[in-house]
Protein backbone atom coordinates (compact mmCIF):
# COMPACT_ATOMS: atom_id res chain seq x y z
CA UNK A 1 0.00 0.00 0.00
CA UNK A 2 1.38 3.40 -1.01
CA UNK A 3 0.14 6.92 -0.57
CA UNK A 4 1.67 10.34 -0.63
CA UNK A 5 1.58 13.85 -1.97
CA UNK A 6 3.48 17.06 -2.46
CA UNK A 7 1.53 20.21 -1.69
CA UNK A 8 2.61 23.82 -1.99
CA UNK A 9 1.67 26.92 -0.01
CA UNK A 10 2.73 30.20 -1.54
CA UNK A 11 2.47 33.93 -1.34
CA UNK A 12 2.76 35.98 -4.50
CA UNK A 13 2.77 39.53 -5.80
CA UNK A 14 2.56 41.09 -9.24
CA UNK A 15 2.62 44.42 -10.98
CA UNK A 16 1.08 45.69 -14.24
CA UNK A 17 2.96 48.49 -16.01
CA UNK A 18 0.77 50.30 -18.59
CA UNK A 19 -0.89 47.02 -19.67
CA UNK A 20 2.35 46.25 -21.56
CA UNK A 21 4.65 44.71 -18.93
CA UNK A 22 3.50 42.27 -16.27
CA UNK A 23 5.88 41.14 -13.51
CA UNK A 24 5.22 38.59 -10.80
CA UNK A 25 6.90 36.48 -8.20
CA UNK A 26 6.15 34.09 -5.39
CA UNK A 27 7.71 32.53 -2.31
CA UNK A 28 6.55 28.93 -1.81
CA UNK A 29 6.77 26.25 0.87
CA UNK A 30 6.40 22.65 -0.30
CA UNK A 31 5.27 19.81 1.96
CA UNK A 32 6.27 16.26 1.00
CA UNK A 33 4.69 13.09 2.43
CA UNK A 34 5.00 9.46 1.35
CA UNK A 35 4.07 6.23 3.13
CA UNK A 36 4.48 2.64 2.02
CA UNK A 37 3.64 -0.61 3.79
CA UNK A 38 4.21 -4.11 2.42
CA UNK A 39 2.97 -7.31 4.03
CA UNK A 40 4.15 -10.76 2.94
CA UNK A 41 2.90 -14.07 4.31
CA UNK A 42 3.90 -17.60 3.41
CA UNK A 43 2.20 -20.69 4.78
CA UNK A 44 2.88 -24.39 4.40
CA UNK A 45 -0.56 -26.01 4.63
CA UNK A 46 0.71 -29.33 3.21
CA UNK A 47 3.62 -29.65 5.67
CA UNK A 48 6.12 -29.90 2.80
CA UNK A 49 8.75 -27.96 4.80
CA UNK A 50 9.48 -29.76 8.08
CA UNK A 51 8.35 -27.82 11.16
CA UNK A 52 7.61 -24.54 9.32
CA UNK A 53 3.97 -23.52 9.44
CA UNK A 54 4.12 -19.86 8.38
CA UNK A 55 6.41 -16.92 7.83
CA UNK A 56 5.60 -13.19 7.88
CA UNK A 57 7.72 -10.34 6.58
CA UNK A 58 6.58 -6.70 6.71
CA UNK A 59 8.25 -3.44 5.63
CA UNK A 60 7.32 0.16 6.37
CA UNK A 61 8.60 3.41 4.86
CA UNK A 62 7.62 6.88 6.08
CA UNK A 63 9.02 9.97 4.29
CA UNK A 64 8.39 13.57 5.38
CA UNK A 65 9.93 16.73 4.00
CA UNK A 66 9.62 20.47 3.73
CA UNK A 67 10.99 22.60 0.91
CA UNK A 68 11.31 26.21 -0.19
CA UNK A 69 11.40 27.78 -3.68
CA UNK A 70 10.95 31.08 -5.50
CA UNK A 71 9.18 31.71 -8.83
CA UNK A 72 9.48 34.78 -11.06
CA UNK A 73 7.73 35.67 -14.30
CA UNK A 74 7.58 38.41 -16.92
CA UNK A 75 5.04 38.91 -19.72
CA UNK A 76 5.50 41.53 -22.43
CA UNK A 77 2.62 42.65 -24.65
CA UNK A 78 4.28 44.57 -27.53
CA UNK A 79 1.00 44.68 -29.49
CA UNK A 80 -2.51 43.57 -28.55
CA UNK A 81 -2.28 40.23 -30.42
CA UNK A 82 1.13 39.03 -29.12
CA UNK A 83 2.41 38.02 -25.67
CA UNK A 84 6.03 37.14 -24.90
CA UNK A 85 6.79 35.48 -21.59
CA UNK A 86 9.68 34.18 -19.54
CA UNK A 87 9.68 32.54 -16.14
CA UNK A 88 12.21 31.11 -13.72
CA UNK A 89 11.78 28.77 -10.78
CA UNK A 90 14.62 28.26 -8.34
CA UNK A 91 15.43 24.76 -7.16
CA UNK A 92 13.18 23.55 -4.37
CA UNK A 93 15.45 23.13 -1.37
CA UNK A 94 14.09 20.15 0.59
CA UNK A 95 14.96 18.84 4.04
CA UNK A 96 13.74 15.22 4.23
CA UNK A 97 13.42 12.56 6.94
CA UNK A 98 12.96 8.88 6.08
CA UNK A 99 12.09 6.15 8.55
CA UNK A 100 12.28 2.53 7.41
CA UNK A 101 11.41 -0.59 9.40
CA UNK A 102 11.31 -4.29 8.58
CA UNK A 103 10.01 -7.06 10.77
CA UNK A 104 9.59 -10.78 10.46
CA UNK A 105 8.40 -13.76 12.42
CA UNK A 106 7.88 -17.45 11.85
CA UNK A 107 5.73 -20.15 13.35
CA UNK A 108 7.71 -23.36 13.75
CA UNK A 109 6.10 -26.50 15.09
CA UNK A 110 7.82 -28.23 18.00
CA UNK A 111 10.68 -25.73 18.24
CA UNK A 112 11.60 -23.23 20.88
CA UNK A 113 12.21 -19.82 19.37
CA UNK A 114 10.41 -16.74 18.22
CA UNK A 115 7.04 -18.27 17.46
CA UNK A 116 4.79 -15.28 16.97
CA UNK A 117 7.40 -12.79 18.21
CA UNK A 118 8.44 -10.24 15.60
CA UNK A 119 12.10 -9.39 15.08
CA UNK A 120 12.22 -5.73 14.03
CA UNK A 121 15.04 -3.62 12.59
CA UNK A 122 14.70 0.01 11.58
CA UNK A 123 16.69 2.98 10.36
CA UNK A 124 16.19 6.71 10.16
CA UNK A 125 17.86 8.95 7.62
CA UNK A 126 17.93 12.74 7.30
CA UNK A 127 19.08 14.40 4.10
CA UNK A 128 18.76 17.46 1.88
CA UNK A 129 17.59 17.33 -1.73
CA UNK A 130 17.53 20.18 -4.24
CA UNK A 131 15.36 19.81 -7.33
CA UNK A 132 16.60 21.32 -10.61
CA UNK A 133 15.82 24.90 -11.52
CA UNK A 134 13.36 25.54 -14.35
CA UNK A 135 13.29 28.08 -17.17
CA UNK A 136 10.30 28.67 -19.45
CA UNK A 137 9.80 30.90 -22.47
CA UNK A 138 6.43 31.49 -24.06
CA UNK A 139 4.95 33.03 -27.19
CA UNK A 140 1.21 33.57 -27.51
CA UNK A 141 -0.95 34.85 -30.32
CA UNK A 142 -4.45 36.21 -29.68
CA UNK A 143 -6.67 35.72 -32.72
CA UNK A 144 -9.90 37.65 -32.46
CA UNK A 145 -11.79 37.41 -29.20
CA UNK A 146 -12.10 33.64 -28.90
CA UNK A 147 -8.86 32.00 -30.02
CA UNK A 148 -5.45 31.95 -28.34
CA UNK A 149 -2.48 29.94 -29.58
CA UNK A 150 0.42 29.42 -27.20
CA UNK A 151 3.88 27.91 -27.63
CA UNK A 152 6.02 27.14 -24.55
CA UNK A 153 9.57 25.91 -24.23
CA UNK A 154 10.65 24.61 -20.83
CA UNK A 155 14.24 23.81 -19.89
CA UNK A 156 15.05 21.64 -16.87
CA UNK A 157 18.57 20.32 -16.33
CA UNK A 158 17.95 17.23 -14.18
CA UNK A 159 21.68 16.67 -13.71
CA UNK A 160 21.73 19.82 -11.53
CA UNK A 161 19.63 18.12 -8.83
CA UNK A 162 21.65 17.77 -5.63
CA UNK A 163 21.54 15.27 -2.79
CA UNK A 164 23.36 15.61 0.54
CA UNK A 165 23.00 12.99 3.26
CA UNK A 166 23.36 14.25 6.79
CA UNK A 167 22.58 11.65 9.48
CA UNK A 168 21.75 7.97 9.67
CA UNK A 169 20.55 6.00 12.69
CA UNK A 170 20.02 2.24 12.83
CA UNK A 171 17.93 0.48 15.44
CA UNK A 172 17.78 -3.24 16.23
CA UNK A 173 14.91 -4.16 18.50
Amino acid sequence: EQRGNVSELGGSAGININNKIFLGGSLNIDFLRFEEANFYNETDPNNSIPYLRSYNYNTFLDVNGIGLNLKFGLILKPIEAIRLGVSYQTPTWYSINEFYAAEMDSYVEGRVGTNGAFKRVSSEYDYNYNTPQKFTTSLAFILGEQVAVNIDYKYINYSSAKYNGTTTNYYDA
